[in-house]
C-alpha cells in the first residue's frame, strides 16, 4: 500500500507525486481536472466517434485506507466523454480485516500482469494504469491531469471502439465493431460490465467507520484473443441495477499490453 509522505498540495505542485491525505484535499484535486474534461454530451458514450478516450484502470480495495482518495478522483471523471473508467477490486487485502464484496482472484492477476511489466513487479493500492503504458499511485491527482490533458503523447491514445450492449433479462451481450487496421489482428480483447452508484458501509479493517463510494465497479469481465470473436453475453451478478451499468471494450497488444482501442455504452433493452 502506498503510504503518504506529504500532503497534497494544489497551489505549488511538488517534484515528487504525492498521495492526498483527506477527502477535502482529494475534493479539491478533483475539480481541478475538470478543465482538462469536455463533459458527455447526451448519448456521447466513449463508443462514439469523438476524440481518442483515456483508459483509466484503477486497482483498488475497500480494505485500503490509501483508496478512498484515488476512487474519488476516478469518480470525478468517470461520467467525461474522453474517459473509459474501470475500477478492478483486488481480492489480497480480504485476509487484513475486511472483505471486499466487489474483489476478485481475476482483479489481482490482472494487476500483476501489469506490474512486471510497468512496476517491477511491485503491486500496491491505489495504483492506476493509463492506457495500459503508464502506472503510478492512484491518487497522485497531478500525475492523473498530466494522463487527461491533450499533449506530448497524446497521439498514443487508443482509437474510439464502436459498441453495443443489449440486456435480456439479467444477461447482457456486449458487442464491438472490429477494427479492419492490421495492426489489430493479434490483438486481446476485455470484455466488462462496470457499475457506478454503489456504496458500502465498512466496518472492520483500515477503512472502519467509513461509507465508501465507488463508480465503474468492474462486476465482471473477460480478456481473450480478439480472433475468437467480437461478442460475449454476461449473466450478470444479481444485484446489479442495469440503470447503472455500462458495457466496456478494450482491444489489447497482448492481454495485458498497451491498449489499442476502447469503447463503453450502457445496457440498452432490445
Amino acid at each position: 500500500m502506498a503510504r503518504p509522505p506529504l500532503p497534497f498540495r494544489l497551489a505549488r505542485p511538488p517534484r515528487l507525486s504525492l498521495v492526498l491525505t483527506t477527502g477535502v484535499a482529494s475534493a479539491i484535486a478533483a475539480a481541478a481536472l475538470v478543465p482538462a474534461l469536455q463533459p458527455a454530451a447526451a448519448g456521447d458514450e466513449a463508443g462514439g466517434t469523438g476524440d481518442r478516450p483515456v483508459v483509466l484502470e484503477l486497482f483498488t480495495s475497500e480494505g485500503c485506507s490509501s483508496c478512498p482518495p484515488a476512487e474519488s478522483l476516478l469518480n470525478r471523471v468517470d461520467d467525461h466523454a474522453e474517459v473509459v473508467a474501470l475500477a478492478f477490486h483486488v481480492d489480497y487485502w480480504d485476509r487484513l480485516g475486511w472483505t471486499d464484496r466487489f474483489a476478485s482472484p481475476e482483479a489481482s492477476a490482472r494487476q500483476r500482469r501489469y506490474a512486471r511489466r510497468l512496476e517491477a513487479g511491485r503491486t500496491y493500492t491505489p495504483n492506476l494504469v493509463v492506457n495500459g503504458r503508464d502506472s503510478f499511485v492512484g491518487s497522485d491527482a497531478r500525475s492523473l491531469r498530466n494522463a487527461l490533458e491533450r499533449g506530448p503523447g497524446s497521439e498514443v491514445r487508443p482509437a474510439r471502439l464502436p459498441l453495443t450492449v443489449t440486456l435480456d433479462d439479467h444477461a447482457a451481450r456486449v458487442a464491438f465493431t472490429p477494427p479492419h487496421d492490421a495492426a489489430f489482428a493479434n490483438a486481446h480483447v476485455l470484455f466488462a460490465v462496470t457499475e457506478n452508484g454503489l456504496h458500502t458501509d465498512v466496518v472492520r479493517g483500515e477503512n472502519r467507520g467509513e461509507r465508501l463510494e465507488h463508480d465503474a465497479v468492474v462486476r465482471t469481465f473477460r480478456v481473450a484473443p480478439a480472433a475468437e470473436g467480437s461478442a460475449i453475453s454476461f449473466d450478470l451478478p444479481a444485484d446489479l441495477d442495469p440503470a447503472r451499468a455500462h458495457g466496456v471494450v478494450l482491444l489489447t497488444d497482448g492481454p495485458n499490453g498497451p491498449v489499442l482501442a476502447a469503447g463503453r455504452a450502457p445496457l440498452l433493452r432490445p
